[in-house]
């Protein structure tokens, strides 16, 4: 069981009608896999990706979720450097138009530097990236 000490409802459960709601800010995805039953991942300000926590987390829908999971370390293999996300990011006084992830992302296109971030839901999921479809099917 997930519960929390004291009696409270294990993850899902509810406490009385109204259930419960916190919000968690972590980049340790791990944590987040084990308590949280929907997850939103942002970057620079902006949500990226939101849904359940298992379903983003095992099949992400944008280049930017996706490498955020590539990057975490793993113990398995500790040779050579820590994986990590190429590039800086945004000066917040000069945020890139469109996508802000585009300058740093491998899949970018000239669109993706233009286009207004819309999220756009598939079913309990929603992603603001305008390839999600090509890249990960629909």
């Amino acid at each position: 069981s997930r519960g929390v000490p004291g009696g409270a409802p294990s993850r899902g459960g509810q406490w009385g009608r109204g259930g419960l709601s916190v919000v968690f800010v972590s980049h340790d995805l791990a944590v987040l896999n084990q308590i949280c039953d929907r997850i939103v991942v942002m970057y620079a300000g902006r949500v990226m990706e939101t849904g359940p926590t298992t379903e983003v987390l095992s099949r992400p829908r944008h280049p930017y979720t996706e490498a955020l999971i590539r990057s975490i370390p793993s113990m398995q293999k500790s040779d050579g450097p820590l994986p990590s996300i190429p590039g800086q990011p945004p000066d917040p006084d000069h945020f890139p138009g469109g996508c802000r992830f585009a300058p740093r992302c491998p899949h970018a296109v000239a669109e993706c530097a233009s286009a207004s971030h819309q999220l756009v839901d598939a079913g309990a999921r929603s992603t603001a990236c305008i390839r999600a479809d090509r890249l990960y099917g629909s």
